[in-house]
C-alpha cells in the first residue's frame, strides 16, 4: 500500500457492501461501502483501519477522497474505521 511515506506492506480483506453494517460497525471518518461497489466494474475503493490511517497518512482528516495504491492498483479512500477495528478492508 502506498502511504505518505511510500510503499509499505499492509494486510486487508475484500468484503461486500453490507459487511460492516451487519457487524454494527460505522466508519469514524468518511462513509461505508455502497451497494455495488464490490462489483468488478466499480471504481476500487478502500476503508482504512485507524492504525493504517495514523501510520501511513499521519492521521490527516483530509485523507477521504484521496487515492492510494494497493497491489499496483489505484483505490479511492472512502473512510477510516474506528480505533478498535484493526484490519484494513477493501471492496
Amino acid at each position: 500500500m502506498r502511504g505518505a511515506k511510500g510503499l509499505e506492506q499492509a494486510s486487508g480483506a475484500r468484503v461486500s457492501d453490507g459487511f460492516f453494517r451487519t457487524l454494527g460497525v460505522a466508519p469514524w471518518l468518511g462513509r461505508d461501502f455502497l451497494p455495488g461497489e464490490e462489483e468488478a466494474s466499480a471504481e476500487p475503493v478502500v476503508l482504512l483501519s485507524y492504525e493504517a490511517w495514523q501510520k501511513r497518512f499521519g492521521g490527516d482528516n483530509r485523507v477521504v477522497g484521496r487515492s492510494t495504491t494497493i497491489n499496483g492498483e489505484s483505490y479511492r479512500i472512502i473512510g477510516v474505521l474506528r480505533r478498535r477495528h484493526r484490519d484494513l478492508c477493501v471492496c
